[in-house]
């Protein structure tokens, strides 16, 4: 199930969730939201960097980065990166594309986990200037596959 809820995804209430947050292909987490889970969740940081570094970055790749003990949101259980963009920049950073085949990804791994709830800001449709019913479609699509699941949009 979609939902969306005004709020700080980075205090996100759901227990036992995942943070998801699109991510670009250069190995740079410079602004909105990446930037913010640069500073705090470090190791999800420091593993985007080194995939990058080692071997580049895949547009529709996921990379999860688990945390036991969570110090700064205990109900977080993992932080996704999921490349969506293949660069930074203005205008339409998006790959509608890639965020599908993160989605699904996502999607797959979290039930066969059975982990129940996923959370998000609304991916791509901020600095990456991505079309908002074209992204909720996406969205929607895939949670209509996994109704046990509970995916959580958080709007600023």
């Amino acid at each position: 199930m979609l939902l969306f809820k005004q709020g700080n995804v980075l205090l996100a209430d759901e227990p036992n969730h995942v943070l998801v947050h699109g991510c670009n292909a250069l190995g740079v987490m410079g602004a909105g939201i990446a930037k913010q889970i640069r500073l705090i969740y470090v190791e999800a940081f420091e593993a985007y960097e080194k995939l990058y570094q080692d071997k580049g970055l895949r547009l529709g790749h996921i990379q999860t980065i688990t945390y036991k003990n969570n110090e700064y949101n205990p109900n977080c259980l993992a932080v996704i990166n999921a490349i969506t963009q293949p660069k930074t920049g203005k205008g339409l950073q998006l790959s509608y594309l890639a965020l599908e085949e993160c989605v699904t990804k996502i999607f797959e791994m979290v039930d066969r986990n059975k982990i129940p709830n996923i959370v998000s800001p609304f991916i791509g449709a901020g600095l990456a200037g991505g079309d908002p019913e074209k992204i909720k479609k996406i969205l929607i699509d895939e949670a209509n596959r996994y109704p046990k699941i509970n995916w959580t949009v958080y709007l600023l």
